[in-house]
């Protein structure tokens, strides 16, 4: 999968658009979005037809396409206080795009990423399309949390703003992921130079964001940064098939887990799913690996599937440590 930026022409035109809205009928008001960690609300969207208001990141001034980060279906006519969930908060400081697609293939959900043929195409309006430019401002706290000061804050006094400044020159992939995991879990419960960890996270026995990231190819180009565990007893003429599906699926059979490492939470529940299938059998390395490629297609697409949202399997709820048999006297 590749990823593909708009070339000097299309950029030119998505500045126009952004500059002056095409028409009244096909618009986007950004003049007041609202961020609150992953949502975005945008107070006036209109469309001449039913279709979806689409997010996309930028890189060097250019919308990245086809890929987004979230979507949100919208009717036909004026539309109020319409939110799009994205797939991690939005970071402060960057530039986002919202975009108007219309509901194009009848099928009524969102298809326009890689590897989408049917695809919903987006509004163009004098050859450009419809867009507009927003800023990502950070989570906005709650009433709880109005002093700056987050509930579940390690020693009870860590702010938004603690984190943002320990993981100021992280890589960007490593900021997103602490900043995803901090919108979902609150505040770390340990903090090292390199590193974040939240203990007991849904179905997390620990989690770890990273201060160091590790460039992964596969299915696409991205940084490994979010460790994830779980207690899994993995058989040891299992560990072979696990590498051969996913290298940054990691058993460690003395502990008795198992763990992913990607770039969001959503890319290690797949792998988690999928490397369940690959030790219980259900699946072959081949078919785990088409079933992941696929998932995280329909994820980007907009249309997140089961085993992206949760463990469609029981891990164990206790520590089940192998500790082997000794055979030396000490």
């Amino acid at each position: 999968m590749t990823t593909r930026f708009m070339n000097t022409t299309a950029a030119a035109a998505l500045a126009a658009a952004i500059a002056a809205p095409a028409a009244a009928q096909n618009m986007i008001d950004t003049s007041d979005v609202m961020v609150d960690g992953a949502d975005a609300t945008f107070s006036s969207v209109s469309i001449e037809q039913d279709g979806y208001l689409v997010l996309h990141t930028m890189q060097d001034g250019e919308v990245v396409v086809p890929q987004s980060i979230g979507s949100t279906p919208i009717s036909a006519g004026d539309n109020s206080d319409v939110t799009v969930t994205a797939e991690y908060p939005l970071v402060e400081g960057e530039n986002y795009v919202a975009m108007l697609h219309v509901e194009s293939n009848g099928n009524s959900t969102y298809d326009f990423g890689p590897g989408n043929t049917d695809v919903d195409t987006p509004v163009v309006v004098d050859g450009a399309p419809v867009t507009s430019s927003f800023a990502g401002s950070g989570t906005m706290m709650d009433e709880a949390s109005a002093d700056g000061m987050n509930d579940n804050a390690m020693d009870g006094d860590m702010a938004m703003a603690d984190l943002e400044a320990h993981i100021a020159g992280w890589p960007e992939a490593s900021q997103k992921a602490a900043m995803e995991m901090w919108d979902k879990y609150g505040a770390p419960d340990e903090m090292a130079e390199t590193l974040l960890i939240w203990h007991d996270t849904g179905p997390f026995v620990r989690s770890y964001v990273y201060g160091e990231a590790i460039d992964h190819d596969w299915p696409a180009p991205h940084q490994d940064v979010l460790e994830q565990f779980i207690h899994y007893d993995v058989p040891a003429d299992k560990f072979d098939e696990l590498a051969m599906f996913d290298g940054s699926i990691i058993a460690e059979r003395t502990r008795a887990e198992m763990s992913a490492r990607c770039h969001s939470e959503f890319a290690n529940l797949i792998a988690l799913n999928l490397g369940n299938d690959v030790v219980t059998g259900e699946k072959t390395v081949e078919e785990a690996r088409a079933a992941y490629e696929e998932a995280v297609r329909e994820h980007m697409a907009g249309n997140s599937p089961e085993i992206a949202q949760r463990l469609t399997f029981e891990p164990a709820q206790q520590d089940i440590t192998n500790s082997d048999e000794a055979v030396i006297d000490m």
